[in-house]
């Protein structure tokens, strides 16, 4: 019987890797406790008992802390950032992640409308769109 769940492209899978493998760093080197990675992970797609399990297999095998300066340490969490959002994006779809960053106050209304139009859309549907978000709350 076919395997019925999501095909990942090969990108997709590179940047969930190296994202995954950021939050072991940050992890292993105490500057994500369990409780932030175990979210992190979710966030991501993962389950719960999956996320645990992780954590609880990096703990094991990893008790040495390595230190990180501060140059090394500000570009890791600016890639985490961008891989984030790149994950979300194509795990929840354009549509939706802009609207969970609108919905969150991340994104104006302006912002929003702008991410929305595409070219030939029809740009008073767009508007209405996301007034109905704003009434939605």
């Amino acid at each position: 019987m076919p395997d019925k769940g999501k095909i990942m492209s090969q990108a997709f899978y590179e940047k969930q890797r190296r994202l995954l493998d950021i939050y072991q760093d940050l992890f292993i080197t105490k500057e994500m406790d369990e409780k932030d990675t175990a979210k992190s992970l979710k966030m991501i797609g993962f389950s719960e008992t999956i996320a645990v399990n992780k954590i609880q297999k990096w703990a094991a095998t990893n008790n040495d802390v390595v230190t990180v300066n501060d140059k090394e340490r500000k570009q890791m969490l600016k890639e985490r950032s961008s891989l984030e959002k790149y994950v979300l994006q194509m795990s929840l779809g354009k549509k939706n992640y802009i609207r969970l960053m609108f919905k969150e106050n991340k994104l104006t209304r302006a912002e929003t409308i702008k991410k929305l139009i595409k070219p030939g859309c029809n740009e008073e549907a767009v508007r209405n769109m996301v007034s109905e978000w704003e009434e939605q709350g």
